[in-house]
């Protein structure tokens, strides 16, 4: 995998691109709320519901996402963001690349911020998961 050049790869490890390709395939996704790459037109929260997540394109890990239900940060165990924190958090993300050289992610044409809805009413384990903020840091304890 580490030298495989296909292009797909880079479709897969967009998280934007990736969203329209399951969407192509009849795949349902979560609502997209904003996307951008100026933080403070994407991270309204006077205009975004309750429970919302945010997240780069390009980024993997607690560095890139921020899981917002009921106003606090499951990621970050609870961690009430003040909004300017959080768009400096992710105007940061958008500027930088992604932290480990992978090939696919360093071609992502153009970093986004996205906002999208955080889904949990699919399923009741769905839910559970979505309030183990712990899934989002260290994967091997929680799944």
């Amino acid at each position: 995998m580490v030298h495989d050049r296909d292009p797909h790869l880079i479709v897969l490890e967009d998280k934007y691109e990736s969203r329209k390709h399951a969407q192509n395939l009849g795949i349902r996704v979560p609502n997209l709320l904003a996307v951008g790459t100026d933080p403070r037109e994407v991270i309204r929260p006077t205009r975004l519901p309750k429970s919302y997540v945010v997240k780069c394109n390009h980024w993997s890990g607690v560095g890139g996402i921020a899981v917002i239900k009921g106003g606090k940060d499951l990621v970050r165990r609870g961690k009430q963001w003040k909004k300017h924190d959080l768009r400096a958090m992710f105007g940061q993300r958008i500027k930088e690349r992604y932290n480990v050289s992978e090939w696919a992610v360093d071609n992502i044409r153009k970093p986004l911020i996205m906002v999208e809805e955080l889904l949990t009413d699919v399923h009741p384990s769905v839910s559970k998961v979505c309030d183990d903020y712990s899934r989002f840091q260290r994967h091997w304890d929680t799944l």
